[in-house]
């Protein structure tokens, strides 16, 4: 999985996705073309993005410095995943079908939460994730979360419902293997 930096695209692009290279900031802003304002939306909240096309992952600089191992985890996590289950196969079998567009989608990041969660319990009990750095996110653009916050309610339950919706689904199996190492 590649880690490199993120570098400037396609002029006409604008906003935190024009440091996505090209083809990977196009597939990223496909995603936000279901609901009128989610590309926004994307550019205020996403930290980080998985392509299983290339097997690389990358986490935008803007984000704070401390938040950088929690995102890693999670798009990791959608790496590990897609090594076993086929992400992009998954999501093209289910097109024109919503609802299991969706629950692939919960099941995806909401292991994906689950994983961010254990990881993140655990870097605050060794003492290396500090309320300064989550202080640090929650002042942030991503952490005030403005954009996602006036969004109709239909559309925010859309958007972030894979998240916590599929952290709720993940939570019914047995989170106890998840936690050992």
């Amino acid at each position: 999985v590649s880690t490199s930096p993120v570098t400037s695209v396609q002029p006409e692009e604008t906003g935190r996705l024009k440091k996505l290279p090209a083809g990977l900031a196009r597939k990223f802003a496909a995603m936000a073309t279901f609901s009128p304002g989610s590309a926004t939306l994307l550019e205020e909240q996403a930290g980080g993005f998985y392509d299983p096309a290339t097997k690389s992952f990358f986490l935008l600089d803007d984000m704070p410095k401390g938040m950088a191992s929690l995102l890693a985890a999670h798009e990791l996590t959608h790496a590990l995943e897609d090594q076993h289950y086929d992400l992009d196969g998954r999501i093209t079998a289910s097109k024109g079908d919503d609802d299991r567009m969706f629950a692939i989608g919960c099941v995806h990041e909401g292991s994906a939460m689950a994983a961010m969660s254990v990881y993140m319990t655990r870097a605050m009990i060794a003492g290396k994730l500090t309320g300064e750095a989550l202080q640090e996110f929650a002042q942030s653009e991503a952490g005030k979360a403005q954009k996602l916050n006036a969004m109709p309610a239909a559309l925010r339950r859309q958007m972030i419902g894979p998240y916590l919706l599929g952290l709720g689904f993940v939570a019914r199996g047995d989170l106890a293997s998840m936690a050992q190492k």
